[in-house]
């Protein structure tokens, strides 16, 4: 049998309920040999390895007694093998298809970095979360994909972006670690974001994504994202050629500015961990 050309890294902490949606897709390929995964249960109190093993039992299956994604990533990493090494979240959904889609620019040497089309699930959400996530989909910064929670690195690229240093937001430390013109949008790989049900909880995950991507800043890591301000600009110029859409920019546009300001309150009393949305999990 062949070695396998992909390696899927997924780091979990205390996701026992909801990993299979991250490993179902996977577990045939990685059965027949076609991909490497490997899970990085890390700091869990529940049965995230033992669900990860009867789920997929070809799946390497790491438990760390600390509780680090990054250090999870890490350990992944030093047993990847192959050209491409794609970094999941347990929480997410990707299908094979998609997986393969993702990867080829990389195995065809177009590219050393590539994302896909994140497609928010948003069934049990309220109304605003849902308006937030339409609004959010016009921003431009998703003409060349998504990196948060999917991204995948040529074997090449990962020797040198490995090991991760300990910031919170990983997934966009490697993307700005990656030279702009190797970097793939393969609009076909699609995976699937569950979206927090309540406008607290999405309040939440907007304060820590910032938070994450300021540390990035002050840390040196060049970004060609427009501000906050200029963003919504073009936002705002989107939808206005679809009225319809209005609604849920102005609803886009209050989530972002809210959650400014109370970072700008924050001040030293900001959480230095990647706290969870508990929301999208139940009922997984």
């Amino acid at each position: 049998m062949l070695a396998p050309e992909v390696t899927v890294i997924i780091p979990a902490h205390n996701e026992a309920g909801v990993i299979h949606r991250a490993l179902r897709p996977l577990t045939e390929l990685a059965n027949e040999g076609l991909v490497k995964v490997i899970v990085v249960a890390n700091g869990c109190s529940d049965d995230t390895a033992a669900v990860a093993r009867r789920i997929c039992p070809s799946a390497t299956v790491l438990e760390l007694g600390k509780a680090s994604k990054v250090i999870a990533m890490n350990a992944g990493a030093r047993l990847s093998a192959g050209r491409a090494l794609v970094c999941l979240d347990a929480d997410l959904e990707l299908s094979a298809d998609a997986l393969f889609a993702l990867v080829r620019p990389l195995l065809k040497g177009r590219a050393e970095l590539a994302c896909g089309r994140m497609v928010p699930m948003l069934e049990g959400s309220s109304r605003l979360v849902r308006a937030f996530y339409r609004g959010w989909a016009l921003n431009p910064y998703f003409d060349r994909g998504k990196a948060g929670g999917v991204v995948a690195l040529s074997a090449a690229f990962a020797s040198r972006a490995f090991p991760l240093r300990a910031f919170v937001s990983d997934d966009e430390m490697i993307a700005r670690l990656a030279c702009a013109d190797r970097r793939a949008f393969v609009e076909d790989a699609t995976f699937k974001v569950f979206a927090p049900r309540t406008l607290g909880a999405l309040i939440a995950i907007r304060k820590r994504s910032r938070r994450g991507t300021a540390a990035l800043e002050r840390a040196g890591f060049k970004t060609e994202r427009a501000t906050n301000s200029a963003g919504f600009a073009k936002v705002l110029a989107r939808a206005l050629g679809h009225p319809a859409r209005l609604p849920d920019v102005l609803v886009y546009g209050a989530v972002i500015t809210w959650v400014r300001l109370a970072l700008a309150f924050e001040g030293k009393a900001a959480p230095r961990t990647w706290e969870r949305d508990h929301s999208s999990r139940e009922h997984a």
